[in-house]
């Protein structure tokens, strides 16, 4: 089986991550596809790539400044601008050589709709697999997209995963097709190891997130502010905040990163650590806040922190309201309730009962989004061989 993976980015972030460790349950050949963009210059995905399957082949694909810029920036351009970057992709797509029983993967949201335009002009007769890590929208020019998306052209199969039920869900609630197999598979939790010794105590608190609104990174640093003196005598010694703009987001880089470095102060308890690797973020903080202010997909985060028996306190909103059950495998918060956000920081650190139960449920939940992550591949194994 010969399974083409497009990547959405040249970055390495959570959902390239993601893909790579999961790639390992593939029947078959593997090739990548790296998207090269003007003026974004980072190898860390492709040396990742090479890292993991030395003998892949990886593949570049001159994608449009002004595609990329769409969809990651949402910065509207002239309809004559799109037409020439499609042409330019497609140009681009025709100098990839597309094997016998070709499975398409495509790894993210963004980069979908040209591929899936190119597979539709070009009458495709592989399998389709668009591996979903955000919700979809069904608005304006996606009404189109996901209408080609469900008809007869560009596939014989199409599947669609979610990365978490609730992704899922709203797929096929936007999709509304019999004939699209439909499956979820839960992030992994890629090569971490475990921890020696269980957390005795509660002192760097933990931010893990991209910089972006809609993290709440701002939330958890105006919580600090006001608690400031609550938080050193309760004996919290920091809280580290891990991340960066990666993606360079129009809004986060130059608005929001901003917006967040005005409200760190000098005697601030918030250290910004930049990006690091979860091996290293996890040994070093002993209470993850998970701040999602809209629907998370997944939280990958959380399953880390759970492998790590770190305990979380999450708000719990979209697909990370799966992994963190109120008293069994986390703490609840609501965005915005600094009060109750310092009460359940205290409860954790007091209460070593609360402490252990919830750090254990973490690992049982991890188990369990482990075995369906297994029985899912299973599945989707089955429905990409059935043709051959």
């Amino acid at each position: 089986m010969n399974v083409l993976i497009f990547f959405n980015t040249p970055y390495l972030g959570g959902a390239e991550r993601s893909m790579l460790y999961q790639a390992k349950n593939l029947a078959g050949q593997m090739r990548f596809v790296i998207p090269v963009i003007d003026g974004v210059v980072t190898k860390e995905l492709e040396a990742e790539i090479k890292n993991m399957y030395p003998s892949s082949e990886i593949i570049s694909l001159d994608f449009p400044i002004a595609l990329y810029e769409v969809s990651r920036q949402n910065t509207k351009k002239s309809i004559l601008i799109l037409i020439i970057a499609f042409l330019e992709i497609f140009i681009s797509l025709r100098k990839i050589k597309f094997l016998a029983n070709q499975k398409i993967w495509i790894n993210g949201n963004k980069i979908g709709f040209p591929i899936l335009l190119y597979l539709i002009v070009c009458n495709f007769k592989g399998d389709l697999v668009w591996h979903f890590r955000d919700y979809i929208f069904n608005s304006g020019v996606f009404r189109v997209i996901w209408k080609l998306l469900g008809s007869n052209l560009g596939a014989n199969q199409k599947i669609i995963i979610g990365n978490s039920n609730s992704v899922t869900e709203n797929c096929k609630e936007v999709l509304n097709n019999s004939n699209i197999f439909f499956q979820t598979i839960y992030n992994p939790v890629g090569k971490l190891n475990r921890r020696a010794n269980k957390r005795q105590s509660i002192k760097n608190i933990g931010l893990v997130a991209m910089f972006t609104p809609w993290k709440g990174i701002h939330f958890v640093m105006n919580f600090e502010k006001i608690y400031r003196r609550e938080l050193i005598r309760l004996g919290i010694e920091s809280i580290s905040i891990y991340g960066a703009d990666i993606y360079q987001t129009k809004g986060s880089h130059n608005s929001y990163e901003g917006q967040i470095k005005k409200i760190y102060e000098e005697n601030s308890l918030v250290k910004f650590r930049g990006r690091k690797a979860p091996e290293e973020i996890y040994e070093d903080i002993d209470l993850l806040i998970h701040s999602s202010l809209e629907p998370e997909p997944f939280g990958r985060v959380i399953i880390e922190a759970f492998h790590k028996e770190v305990p979380v306190l999450s708000t719990g909103v979209g697909g990370s309201g799966e992994l963190v059950t109120d008293g069994v495998s986390g703490v609840r918060i609501i965005p915005y309730d600094y009060q109750l956000l310092f009460q359940k920081i205290d409860e954790i650190k007091n209460n070593q009962e609360l402490r252990m139960t919830i750090v254990d449920g973490g690992s049982k939940r991890l188990y369990e989004v482990t075995k369906q992550q297994e029985r899912a591949w299973e599945l989707v194994n089955q429905q990409l061989k059935r043709d051959l």
